[in-house]
C-alpha cells in the first residue's frame, strides 16, 4: 500500500453479509438467516479506518427537526478494501473499534477522495443496530 489518506487510523473490524448464510428478498431487499447459521454475517476482517462521531451540528434538517444521517462514518483507503477482498455494503457490520466491540450497521457507503479521477477512500456512514436484532 502506498501514501495514506487518513489521518488517525485506527483498527476496525468489519463483518459483511454472507451470501452463502443468508437469502435476500428480491423486492423487499430484507435478509433473512439460512437455517444451521447463528447470523448471516463472515468472520470479521481487520481494516486501517478514520472514525468521525457526528456532533449535534452534523445533524440534517428534516420534516420533525434535527435528524441524524447515522452516528458518524469510517474512511477506509480504498487499496487496502481491494487488497483484503472486501466491498463494503448497506447491512454489513462494524463489529470493533480497537479492540472495543460495537453494533454498528453501514447504512451508506460512497467514495470520496477523488483526485485525478480516481477516488482514493471509501466513506461507510453507520448507525447503531436495531435493539432486539
Amino acid at each position: 500500500m502506498g501514501l495514506s489518506f487518513l489521518i488517525h487510523p485506527v483498527t476496525v473490524e468489519v463483518r459483511q453479509i454472507d451470501p452463502e448464510r443468508v437469502t435476500r428478498d428480491a423486492i423487499t431487499g430484507d435478509v433473512t438467516v439460512k437455517p444451521g447459521y447463528e447470523d448471516g454475517y463472515g468472520d470479521p476482517v481487520a481494516l486501517q479506518g478514520q472514525v468521525h462521531r457526528y456532533s449535534e451540528k452534523e445533524l440534517s434538517y428534516g420534516i420533525g427537526g434535527l435528524v441524524p444521517i447515522g452516528k458518524g462514518f469510517v474512511l477506509f483507503d480504498r487499496e487496502e478494501l481491494e487488497q483484503a477482498e472486501v466491498t463494503l455494503a448497506t447491512g454489513d457490520i462494524i463489529s470493533s473499534v480497537e479492540g472495543v466491540a460495537k453494533d454498528f450497521r453501514i447504512v451508506d457507503v460512497s467514495g470520496t477522495a477523488t483526485y485525478g479521477g480516481q477516488t482514493y477512500l471509501v466513506k461507510a456512514v453507520y448507525d447503531e443496530a436495531p435493539k432486539g436484532r
